[in-house]
């Protein structure tokens, strides 16, 4: 964030305060973040702010995700190991799932964070 050296004073009504003081609360905003967002022509990004179960499913999403990917990788070594043809198919198809199933983790914990898919 750039340093915020100069100061502009406004003059407005108190109506026209009282609206701009709602949506700025509404956004989770100081008055002064919306109004300089509203300014500059960027949409005010309202803050989101994740309940504290939200964030614990999240986190334990993640574990799980971490822990799939283990599996994978174990399994990949104990087929590569093996030689046998069957084994790896075996392993490509769990490994499909599975990435699916991530896949799917990531969508919930975006939701839970609030976060659009990029």
């Amino acid at each position: 964030m750039r340093e915020k050296d100069k100061v502009l004073p406004v003059r407005i009504s108190v109506d026209d305060y009282s609206v701009l003081e709602q949506r700025a609360k509404e956004s989770g905003l100081k008055i002064s973040t919306f109004v300089r967002e509203a300014a500059l022509g960027t949409k005010p990004q309202p803050k989101i702010v994740v309940p504290e179960i939200s964030r614990q499913t999240y986190v334990e999403l993640h574990k799980i995700g971490v822990n799939l990917n283990q599996a994978v990788t174990a399994l990949n070594t104990i087929a590569l190991m093996s030689g046998q043809e069957s084994a790896l198919a075996t392993v490509e198809k769990f490994e499909y799932w599975v990435r699916q199933l991530q896949r799917q983790l990531g969508e919930i914990r975006r939701e839970l964070a609030g976060v659009e898919k990029l």
